[in-house]
């Protein structure tokens, strides 16, 4: 992409952004903003192909009640309303000017047959494709299970339609990223040009039984076969089995490895905010970061009271818009404009834009 539509200024316009922005003594941070974490949620009810499990969901239906804002109006199926709600919250998202919108692949065992009782939710990769050709904020964020029979297959399907990375959530998806049998996966990831967004640390929203699999030190096969990686959350939460934290390993093998990136999504979230500052001062990690929110968990803008005090910390809570509130937390305590725009340099949007274009 080039420089002049990567640093093409966002407009902040009037309303609760620009009030707690303007109350923070925050300007506008004149560059493209790309978010490179936000989930698509569906339970399959609107012809979608998505599937949750039953103990999932009553909590995504919270949820969306949760995130809605006023302008996301009403659907009669359960997706339709997500889809809604991500639509709305994006338009309504002045901050932001592209969002990565990920699928999730339902687990698959070694013989490669979808497994769906240990899966917690299943967003198919043609749905993601779907809404991202509804929208021009939307960019394709596709999931493909490396034990599937069809993954390479599936794998370079995905990139000619336009996907700009693919998602693994190695500790719910059931994938243990340093199994060598991976390397052919990894290496197509290299020629695809694809990087790979992996949770790192503890998964707590779905499910809980291979937190294991999300030590960083699990990603350096992939990072060895020159795969650019993203680590989600920058692994803030959890300790690793030798009792160190998962954070620590992350900052460790970021350091090692410049491939290895980290997003900040979660990080303004009530189980997450205290990483936020640990990782803005950790020397020389700041060229790997990039921006994500994690949409649609919803930020707490209060849990910052004593960073940016009370009454400013209320002014970022009163922010309706999950995109917008995320933001200005996040400027509010000195994430600099580099990181918002870094997802143009690590994901092939340009060229993700062009397929998206073609096929529609």
């Amino acid at each position: 992409m080039a420089d002049g539509a990567l640093y093409a200024p966002s407009i902040i316009r009037n309303g609760l952004l620009g009030e707690a922005l303007a109350l923070l003594g925050i300007e506008g941070i004149g560059v493209r903003h790309i978010d490179v974490h936000a989930h698509a949620i569906g339970v399959g009810d609107g012809g979608t192909g998505c599937w949750a499990n039953p103990r999932t969901r009553w909590g995504l239906g919270l949820l969306c009640r949760m995130a809605r804002p006023r302008s996301a109006g009403r659907a009669p199926s359960q997706d339709q309303r997500w889809a809604q709600l991500l639509r709305a919250t994006a338009d309504g998202a002045t901050c932001v000017d592209h969002v990565v919108v990920l699928a999730l692949d339902a687990v698959h065992d070694a013989a490669g047959r979808r497994l769906f009782d240990p899966t917690s939710l299943f967003i198919p990769n043609d749905y993601v494709f779907r809404l991202c050709g509804e929208h021009p904020k939307f960019l394709p964020g596709a999931s493909v299970h490396p034990d599937r029979r069809d993954a390479l297959e599936e794998l370079h399907r995905v990139a000619e339609r336009g996907a700009v990375l693919i998602k693994w959530l190695p500790n719910a998806q059931q994938i243990d990223p340093a199994d060598a049998r991976l390397t052919p996966f990894y290496r197509a990831l290299v020629a695809l040009g694809l990087p790979l967004l992996s949770h790192l640390g503890h998964e707590y929203s779905l499910g809980r039984s291979g937190q294991h699999l999300g030590d960083p030190r699990r990603l350096r096969r992939a990072l060895e076969e020159g795969v650019t990686v993203i680590g989600a959350h920058c692994a803030s939460a959890g300790l690793a089995d030798d009792g160190r934290e998962n954070f620590l390993h992350f900052v460790d093998v970021a350091r090692r490895y410049p491939n290895l990136y980290g997003d900040l999504s979660a990080l303004t979230l009530m189980n997450r905010w205290r990483y936020l500052r640990r990782i803005l001062r950790e020397e020389g990690l700041l060229p790997q970061l990039l921006n994500g929110t994690d949409y649609p968990l919803p930020p707490c803008g209060l849990c910052f009271a004593r960073e940016v005090g009370a009454r400013r910390a209320w002014s970022l809570a009163r922010i309706p818009n999950l995109f917008e509130r995320d933001h200005a937390i996040k400027r509010a305590m000195g994430v600099p404009g580099e990181v918002f725009a870094r997802g143009y340099q690590v994901l092939p949007v340009a060229r993700s834009l062009q397929r998206l274009r073609r096929s529609a």
